[in-house]
């Protein structure tokens, strides 16, 4: 399963597709969750290395200019 952190407002997004209902996964998922949970519990001041990168586009003043960047991306991405 994978879970996105999204702004505007601030929340969790979580994506399941047919291959994560099989036996077990929702199970692994859920101890995965816990585990990480501790972790930042006892490390409350340890900081990642991905969420700055995923922020950043939040503090661009104008918002347009973000759209127009990720619209060029994909095109480059799925240009034949």
């Amino acid at each position: 399963m994978c879970l996105n952190g999204l702004q505007k407002p601030p929340c969790v997004h979580i994506c399941v597709t047919l291959r994560h209902t099989q036996p077990g996964v929702a199970r692994k998922f859920i101890d995965d969750l816990r585990s990480a949970v501790e972790h930042v519990k006892k490390n409350p001041t340890e900081k990642g290395r991905m969420a700055p990168m995923y922020g950043m586009a939040a503090t661009f003043p104008d918002r347009e200019m973000v759209g127009d960047a990720l619209e060029m991306f994909l095109d480059l991405l799925y240009k034949v």
